[in-house]
């Protein structure tokens, strides 16, 4: 008795006409380069059959920018080639709780004058108005005469203009300039930058003398003196003409009676400073007595000096003694 042989799948290659068709029914494409197709791999074809092309996953990494909004009509510097000018600063009120400016005098130019160029920066072609004025002799910067000028002045221009010229002429008494932005169309001008309200502020002194003298104590009366002329708030002890060493001689006589010496040697703390700004280096200095007459002799060396006329004071009582 003869058994029936096992059927196979038919593996007879698919032919082009026999793919287009299942194709069609299954509404689905093939991938005909993956292998070699049977028409057992197309027979009963349903959509998305595994026999289509393989799923990929593809990961992409990208950066989100945000286009940037051009700046446009903002002042935010004002600068110079020199420091000449003092900005107020913001001072709470510990009692109050208010808020208000004060101006320190950090940068100051001397009495003989000063020139500088100043620069205004921000969003390009930005228009400004800029006013210098002398507080003191009620004054006005003409920036085409480059002068101090009676009747209201100021600069208008815009930002990538360039420098320009800020003359601060010779002056034989003390002397306040305020600089400040004025409100011009659309422009904004940056919160630090001056107003008429807190301008920023350029103190002109004129050279400050240093007195070296004894004390008027009871019973006596200085005689001597010795004085040192410098610009505002130097300082002396150094740079090229580092003149802070100077030699000096001061003297001081009794009102009655005699006087003899009590101590010879000058110390530093002997040495009274009538102006916080002065620092005194060293001292070499010698008191002695001749006569009636009590002296001082020597050197002292002064570093950081004052800005307004000031003293150097000696207590006669810490050298002589009245007989």
């Amino acid at each position: 008795m003869s058994r029936p042989l096992p059927s196979y799948p038919d593996r007879t290659p698919a032919s082009g006409e026999e793919i287009r068709t299942a194709e069609g029914e299954s509404r689905t494409t093939i991938n005909k380069n993956v292998t070699t197709l049977t028409r057992n791999d197309i027979r009963g074809l349903t959509p998305n059959p595994d026999i289509n092309v393989p799923k990929t996953t593809v990961t992409v990494n990208y950066t989100v920018r945000k286009i940037p909004v051009p700046s446009t009509n903002n002042i935010r510097v004002l600068s110079a080639s020199s420091k000449i000018w003092n900005k107020p600063q913001a001072i709470l009120s510990q009692e109050s709780g208010d808020l208000f400016y004060r101006v320190d005098e950090n940068n100051v130019i001397n009495g003989g004058g000063q020139s500088v160029n100043t620069r205004v920066s921000g969003d390009n072609n930005t228009a400004f108005k800029l006013v210098v004025k002398d507080i003191t002799n009620t004054k006005w910067y003409n920036w085409d005469t480059e002068e101090f000028e009676n009747g209201y002045n100021d600069i208008e221009s815009t930002v990538g203009s360039g420098s320009f010229t800020l003359n601060f002429p010779s002056q034989t008494i003390e002397t306040t300039y305020n600089t400040f932005f004025t409100n011009i169309d659309s422009t904004a001008y940056d919160p630090s930058l001056p107003t008429e309200n807190n301008p920023w502020v350029t103190n002109q002194l004129i050279n400050p003398t240093i007195t070296f003298r004894f004390y008027d104590d009871k019973g006596y009366a200085y005689e001597q003196t010795t004085t040192k002329t410098h610009t505002p708030g130097s300082t002396l002890n150094s740079g090229s003409t580092n003149d802070g060493k100077i030699p000096i001689t001061i003297t001081t006589t009794v009102l009655r009676g005699g006087i003899s010496l009590r101590n010879s040697t000058v110390k530093t703390e002997n040495i009274g400073v009538e102006d916080d700004d002065i620092v005194i280096v060293s001292s070499d200095l010698t008191a002695s007595v001749s006569g009636r007459v009590g002296t001082i002799t020597g050197t002292i060396t002064i570093g950081k000096s004052c800005k307004r006329d000031s003293d150097i004071l000696f207590q006669p009582n810490d050298f002589f003694t009245i007989t």
